[in-house]
């Protein structure tokens, strides 16, 4: 297990690092019912990306490593990170390892959302519309069409799938937590959150209101651990953690994570694209989009912010390439 040097990485938002993993996309062509019923069983056999993707971890640890160097500019100091092949970023001033995960969930696999997703598979119209959609970002990517397993015989809703996974694992699509037992990253994934990121962050915004995950009623991710704890902190503030991980200043303000002062998390649920989740309310308000309307709505949110993240992050490195000159 070697260091990598980050100095001879280049990004490139166009990769996709379901390409990086072996046996992915043959693993999912695999799942040939129309019934629907091999969906959970081509989820479990498709690897995990961020556990082999030997380039989700370069790539990473070289975006870290460009905006650290711009945040020391404005007097910031956030420790720098080496990239161990295959196996996670270590932080090291902090003698900490980060794990990569990715937040882009639209719960196609989930089995409690069987019978919405079910819905959604016999909706041909917005399918077929959706499918051109992806087409058209996927075009705009150059990302690799693998035709060595895709079928015309695949139904609208596998094709769905097969493209969305394709756009949804881009560098967009990930980001990293301290790599520990039973961390914020694993919370995040359990109710009343349901692995939605747009939730995760309003629990991290409250937590930096609150004194870094202090016991609160209205924060479901308050009782984490020391580690979890002393990554945030690290940051300062949640602006920081926010423009740091390139959630606030994307081509278009209404396709933010968080809105442009980094003051309010955006709503992915709601059709309103400039509501806030300031008044969330975790006891009594259900994480998980209850009808079509709904998921269509979640669903493009979604693509929306992780089309401009990754614009985001592209112009992260041509404004350092252009510094370099």
């Amino acid at each position: 297990m070697g260091k990598i040097d980050k100095n001879q990485i280049e990004i490139d938002i166009t990769e996709c690092f379901a390409d990086d993993s072996e046996y992915f996309w043959k693993n999912f062509a695999q799942w040939e019912n129309e019934d629907f019923s091999g969906i959970y069983s081509a989820k479990k056999g498709l690897p995990d990306i961020d556990a082999s993707s030997l380039r989700l971890y370069e790539f990473y640890g070289k975006l870290w490593t460009l905006q650290r160097e711009k945040f020391k500019k404005d007097d910031i100091n956030i420790p720098d990170v080496d990239i161990y092949e295959g196996k996670y970023l270590y932080l090291n001033d902090k003698k900490m390892k980060l794990s990569s995960d990715s937040f882009i969930s639209i719960y196609w696999h989930w089995k409690r959302m069987k019978t919405l997703m079910l819905e959604i598979y016999d909706d041909k119209d917005n399918l077929s519309k959706e499918i051109d959609q992806l087409k058209n970002r996927l075009n705009t990517l150059k990302i690799k069409e693998n035709d060595r397993w895709f079928s015309d015989k695949f139904s609208l809703y596998k094709t769905f799938i097969w493209h969305y996974l394709q756009y949804a694992n881009t560098i967009g699509g990930f980001i990293v937590f301290p790599r520990i037992y039973n961390s914020i990253n694993v919370k995040r994934a359990n109710s009343p959150i349901c692995d939605r990121f747009d939730l995760t962050l309003e629990c991290i915004r409250r937590a930096y209101l609150n004194g870094y995950f202090d016991k609160s009623d209205d924060n479901p991710l308050f009782n984490i651990s020391d580690e979890d704890k002393e990554f945030f902190k690290m940051f300062g503030t949640f602006e920081n953690y926010a423009k740091f991980f390139c959630l606030n200043e994307s081509y278009d303000k209404k396709h933010n994570w968080v809105t442009e002062d980094c003051s309010a998390v955006y709503d992915l649920l709601n059709e309103n694209k400039e509501e806030t989740l300031d008044n969330w309310d975790f006891n009594k308000k259900t994480p998980l989009p209850q009808n079509e309307k709904e998921w269509w709505t979640f669903y493009r949110n979604i693509m929306d912010r992780l089309e401009a993240r990754n614009k985001q992050i592209k112009d992260v490195i041509e404004k350092t390439k252009r510094a370099d000159r």
